[in-house]
């Protein structure tokens, strides 16, 4: 859900963007600037930038679910702050917060959901986010375009609210739990996510047990350093920041993020 929330936080602008630069506004006192929009769009990368290197200390060590919780708090006053916006400012801050939801979503996310799912089924579950994210792009484009401002955004405020009420029911990810050498925990996730059956989850918690005896130094935390611990680390870091930097290169942000009526 925490996709879907942030495409149509995504699909926000493009809608929303010729409103607010319109003298029809009601928003702002008045028609918002070519430079006001600017920074308004780019300060969800700010917000990104400003909170991403804590995203993985957060999940290390508060955990996945507290972590995943966590998601929803600044989503949430960005929206509200985007119904109560007297000026430009108030967006600013607003699309920050995004940032800062975004770049949780993207850090905690894929890691819970590869915790969590077998084996058999996480590129499947993988590749389903993109598909999310793509729907709350275009959800956003359609909300915009039938509903008024507040009441585009009043809709919007109610997921946050619904994604914590279902996801702080959600079980910690085993490993983690493992890792932690919270057993007793790890074993009722387990039975959790094995739908109460007993044997595969007694199977998978001794294969856990001695994955991360084998493979996971627990005195230690994570860090910068273990991007480049070895070569086949350090060829997926490369792999990621092409992949990544080839799409932005393209011009996929700006046609989704912002209008083009200039």
């Amino acid at each position: 859900m925490t996709t879907f929330m942030n495409g149509v936080a995504m699909g926000w602008l493009s809608p929303t963007v010729p409103y607010l630069k319109s003298n029809s506004s009601t928003v702002t006192p008045h028609a918002m600037t070519d430079n006001q929009v600017s920074w308004m769009t780019g300060a969800t990368s700010i917000g990104a930038l400003m909170i991403l290197p804590f995203c993985g200390m957060m999940s290390e060590r508060l955990g996945r679910k507290i972590t995943g919780c966590l998601i929803a708090v600044p989503f949430f006053i960005s929206w509200l702050l985007k119904i109560i916006a007297t000026n430009y400012l108030y967006l600013v801050v607003a699309r920050l917060l995004i940032g800062f939801s975004a770049a949780m979503f993207g850090s905690l996310v894929p890691i819970y959901v590869s915790e969590i799912s077998a084996t058999s089924i996480r590129g499947q579950l993988g590749s389903l986010l993109i598909f999310t994210l793509n729907i709350g792009i275009v959800s956003g484009y359609v909300l915009g375009t039938v509903f008024s401002y507040v009441v585009f955004a009043s809709i919007v405020l109610t997921l946050p609210v619904i994604f914590f009420g279902l996801f702080i029911f959600m079980p910690e990810t085993p490993i983690y739990l493992v890792r932690k050498n919270r057993i007793g925990e790890a074993t009722r996730s387990l039975m959790w996510l094995k739908s109460n059956n007993e044997s595969a989850a007694k199977l998978e918690l001794r294969q856990l047990q001695a994955y991360v005896k084998e493979n996971v130094d627990t005195s230690r935390s994570v860090g910068f350093r273990d991007l480049v611990r070895d070569r086949g680390t350090i060829k997926g870091f490369i792999i990621a920041l092409v992949l990544l930097g080839a799409q932005e290169t393209t011009g996929y942000s700006v046609m989704v993020r912002t209008d083009l009526q200039r």
